[in-house]
């Protein structure tokens, strides 16, 4: 997973602007143990280099150039059923929620990068035992 004072997240998003807040965030928050976030940009991508063994969490944009989260969720599904997965939207809506419920998603959150945001990534992280 990581030496004791890091945790691998598999994170797929394809809008550098949001994967320099969330780092900025994690560094600014400073919550332990410190998540090192592995970037993919598309579905391709994320299906290619996922591997249920390095990861402990995975962070999927819903909107991807090639796809959507589901189509990465559903591959992640495929390799282990209960790896945590949190789907990321700038707008969570109902309907999105309800689409991805098939693939038991620990949470869908809203991009807002507050300090309620890093709290839920860890929350989760604690649930599952990370």
């Amino acid at each position: 997973m990581g030496d004791n004072d890091t945790v691998n997240i598999f994170y797929v998003e394809d809008n550098p602007g949001e994967v320099e807040l969330i780092s900025l965030y994690l560094e600014r928050y400073k919550f332990t143990p410190k998540l090192m976030l592995h970037i993919v940009e598309t579905v391709e991508e994320a299906n290619e280099s996922f591997n249920s063994d390095q990861y402990a969490l995975a962070l999927i944009d819903w909107n991807l150039p090639d796809g959507t989260g589901a189509d990465v969720a559903e591959y992640i599904r495929e390799q282990n059923d209960e790896f945590p997965i949190i789907f990321l939207s700038g707008e969570v809506t109902k309907d999105l929620i309800s689409q991805v419920e098939i693939y038991q998603p620990q949470a869908f959150l809203e991009k807002d990068y507050s300090k309620k945001f890093i709290e839920n990534i860890y929350a989760i992280l604690a649930k599952n035992k990370i």
